[in-house]
C-alpha cells in the first residue's frame, strides 16, 4: 500500500511517530512469527532509535535544493520523509522473516538471534538510509521530471536509469552492497 505525508514533520517526534504507525507492531502476528510481542518492539524501538540518531542529517536536508524552485524543494522534502519511512518499514519486514527463518533453522538459541536481529537492523538502516544520497538522488530524480514535462528530454531515457524507483515492491531491505547508497 502507498505511504502518503501530507505534511512534513516538523520535529524528530513526528518523524518516529510516522515510523511507528508505519511498523503497526500490533498487526503483527505473534503466533507466525514466533516473536513475542516484547521481541516485536524491541526491533521497533531499534528502528527508531536509528532515525532519533539520522534527525540532525534529516534537518541539513531543509536548505534549498539549488537545482529546485523553493515549491519543488517542499516537494523534495516531503519524497524524502515519504522514502526514509518506506525504507524503514521495509527492512522491518524483511527483519521479521528473518527471525522466522533464524528459529526455524534453530541454530542458535532465540537470546543469541534476537541479539542478531537487532545488530543487522541497526546496521541496515545506517546502511541503507543515506540521508544525503537519497536527498540527491531524489532531486535528481524531480529535475528529470521538470525535464520530461517541458519536452527536454524523452521519457524512455528516464527509465534506462539504472536505479529504480523506491516503492513498496522495491527489495531495498536486503543487505545488498550494490544499493547500499541509494
Amino acid at each position: 500500500d502507498e505511504v502518503t505525508i501530507d505534511s512534513v514533520p516538523r520535529d524528530v517526534d513526528q518523524l518516529l511517530a510516522l515510523i511507528r504507525r508505519r511498523l503497526n507492531t500490533q498487526q503483527v502476528e505473534v503466533e507466525t512469527t514466533r516473536l513475542t510481542s516484547d521481541d516485536i518492539a524491541q526491533l521497533a524501538t531499534v528502528v527508531l532509535t536509528q532515525m532519533r540518531s539520522k534527525w540532525m542529517d534529516i534537518e541539513e536536508m531543509r536548505v534549498q535544493h539549488p537545482l529546485i524552485s523553493p515549491k519543488r524543494n517542499h516537494e523534495l522534502i516531503r519524497r524524502l520523509f515519504v522514502n526514509i519511512v518506506l525504507i524503514c518499514t521495509n527492512i522491518f519486514e524483511h527483519t521479521m522473516e528473518e527471525a522466522q527463518v533464524f528459529h526455524d533453522r534453530y541454530v542458535f538459541s532465540h537470546a543469541a538471534n534476537m541479539t542478531r536481529l537487532r545488530t543487522l537492523l541497526a546496521d541496515r538502516i545506517n546502511t541503507l538510509i543515506n540521508i544525503h544520497s537519497l536527498r540527491e538522488q531524489l532531486a535528481f530524480e524531480m529535475v528529470e521530471e521538470e525535464r520530461v514535462k517541458r519536452g527536454l528530454i524523452f521519457e524512455e531515457t528516464i527509465l534506462k536509469n539504472v536505479r529504480k524507483r523506491l516503492s513498496k515492491t522495491t527489495v531495498l531491505s536486503q543487505h545488498r552492497p550494490d544499493i547500499r547508497d541509494l
